[in-house]
């Protein structure tokens, strides 16, 4: 479905001053001749964790929008599904974006030791140098430590929501540290 957008262009540069729906300038008795028409398909729906932002400008004297896809911030999430009605997926989507915000501390972990990922310093457990074999393997033993505190709190915030972190540093901290702190 097609919906049909107005735009007010200033003539000395060209910028797009403001952007109006055909309805609203109707339905105010807004006149709209002088104004840059446009067509656009409307988009689907954003998910529970992300934001829909319009891009416009104006090409041939025609105004052209796009429509982007950003997701929300982790915190303003944390925010958000601690209020009164917050829907279901909002939780679970957050659920998984803090699965996402976990695995990379994972890889910050290992780019600490200069490995490109997590996995290459994996996959060093078995090796004859004894340097590497003891980070993977305390690398590999901290993953789980984590992993197996992760989800039963996933599990205690998708209960209670007033439960949820505020932000980032809050997730953390409920979570073993995800450093070198304790490499032997």
């Amino acid at each position: 479905m097609k919906q049909v957008y107005f735009a007010e262009v200033i003539p000395e540069t060209g910028m797009i001053q403001n952007i109006f729906d055909e309805a609203y300038l109707v339905y105010n008795s807004i006149p709209h001749a002088h104004m840059v028409r446009g067509e656009v398909e409307v988009p689907a729906p954003p998910l529970a964790d992300e934001l829909l932002e319009r891009e416009a400008r104006v090409v041939n004297n025609q105004l052209r929008i796009e429509w982007v896809r950003k997701l929300q911030p982790l915190h303003q999430l944390f925010m958000l599904v601690k209020r009164p009605f917050a829907s279901p997926e909002l939780a679970q989507r957050l659920k998984v974006r803090c699965a996402a915000f976990v695995q990379e501390q994972f890889q910050l972990l290992a780019q600490q030791y200069d490995y490109t990922s997590f996995e290459l310093l994996a996959s060093y457990a078995n090796s004859r140098n004894a340097t590497w074999s003891a980070q993977a393997r305390y690398a590999l033993d901290l993953r789980d430590a984590v992993w197996d505190a992760f989800y039963p709190l996933m599990d205690t915030f998708m209960k209670d929501a007033q439960r949820w972190p505020d932000n980032e540093a809050a997730l953390l901290a409920q979570l073993p540290a995800i450093t070198w702190d304790q490499m032997k």
